[in-house]
């Protein structure tokens, strides 16, 4: 049997917990961008760069005012609306609209996090 030592052992223990950690990360990565693709990409787009679709860009999403993507004609209740999209409110109208069981949103509200970020 090979021994390594106390300080090797628990530099192996935290790297393979930091491996560990990483392949989660990039495997909710990879699920919450196959979510957006599957679904919101028909409609939106994650970059202010990009062409248009049928509903407003996605950049900066966070702490964005409800209708504020100028030149996307928003239905009068989100031009009206003075509340900003949060964590929570994302997750409020992907609820009411039927969208996704718990995991998923939470899987693809974290994607969106990085996604849209400026």
């Amino acid at each position: 049997m090979i021994s390594f030592g106390p300080r090797l052992s628990i530099f192996l223990m935290i790297l393979l917990l930091m491996l560990s950690a990483a392949t989660g990360a990039a495997k909710a990565e990879n699920e919450g961008r196959g979510l957006f693709k599957n679904d919101c990409a028909e409609c939106h787009t994650l970059n202010a760069d990009e062409p248009a679709k049928r509903g407003p860009h996605l950049e900066g999403l966070f702490s964005r005012r409800y209708g504020a993507v100028e030149g996307f004609p928003y239905r009068m209740v989100w031009k009206k609306a003075d509340p900003v999209w949060t964590v929570e409110s994302l997750d409020d109208y992907l609820v009411i609209h039927g969208r996704y069981d718990d995991a998923e949103r939470g899987i693809l509200i974290r994607y969106l996090q990085d996604a849209t970020r400026l």
